[in-house]
């Protein structure tokens, strides 16, 4: 379709960048250079350009800004330490944590709340600005229904080799890792996923790595917009942050 429309290449290729970009943040730790960051932000434009892949290109650009904000670090530190003080800080930090911790169960109630409404206000603006994800959601879980250990859907849509021009209405493919997950693999599996992620962000918040635990929310935020939450060979960051859920039991561990 975006071959008909003059454009270079499909949107696969900023969703490919967003995932590399983020791994190689994740390998950073502690932020990126300005300069550094001023050629990322070329690149990310240039793909743009490419592809009108309009929400990847948000997406990496809120990545690489907050990056080079965490690479000047050394500028704020103090300002954070006087925050830290005050109680209403701390108390909006409670808040920010819950919000951290479970975002990815937020991002599907919030999928769902946003399904149910459709198609009245704010569903329907919010359909629009999300390509029409929030309507086709609606629509599979009313066509497929929802079941305990999923379904055998045949999705028409997704892939390179797709003939958009024979298609036609007969799109059904659902673009969010969270609702294809809930198709494909049931409650229980999606139940199980969701624990994960929770788990790891806790994990993650513990450590105190800010760096990795701002990728990891831009990883869940991605996943709502592209199916790839579970495609470990592209999603490396989940693949690098997942043996943190592993505590060794301690009849393992050796005695000195």
């Amino acid at each position: 379709m975006r071959h008909s429309l003059g454009f270079t290449y499909p949107t696969v290729v900023m969703t490919y960048f967003f995932f590399i970009l983020v791994w190689a943040m994740w390998r950073c730790r502690k932020g990126i250079s300005v300069g550094s960051g001023v050629a990322l932000l070329a690149v990310t434009v240039g793909l743009y350009y490419l592809t009108d892949a309009r929400n990847g290109f948000l997406l990496s650009c809120v990545v690489i800004l907050v990056e080079m904000v965490l690479g000047q670090r050394s500028r704020w530190d103090g300002l954070a330490r006087r925050l830290s003080e005050q109680r209403w800080c701390r108390v909006l930090c409670r808040v920010v944590r819950f919000g951290y911790e479970y975002c990815a169960v937020l991002l599907c109630v919030l999928l769902a709340g946003l399904c149910w409404l459709y198609p009245a206000q704010p569903a329907a603006m919010l359909n629009r600005l999300l390509s029409d994800r929030i309507r086709l959601t609606a629509q599979a879980a009313a066509n497929y229904g929802i079941h305990l250990l999923g379904n055998s859907i045949q999705w028409v849509g997704y892939g390179g080799d797709v003939d958009w021009a024979t298609i036609g209405e007969r799109y059904n493919f659902v673009d969010c890792s969270y609702s294809l997950t809930l198709f494909n693999y049931g409650v229980i599996f999606s139940a199980l996923v969701l624990v994960g992620l929770v788990l790891l962000g806790k994990r993650l918040y513990k450590q105190g790595n800010w760096n990795h635990c701002f990728l990891y929310l831009m990883v869940l935020g991605c996943c709502f917009i592209e199916p790839r939450l579970l495609e470990v060979h592209l999603n490396l960051v989940l693949f690098a942050a997942a043996p943190i859920l592993y505590t060794c039991p301690k009849w393992l561990e050796g005695r000195k």
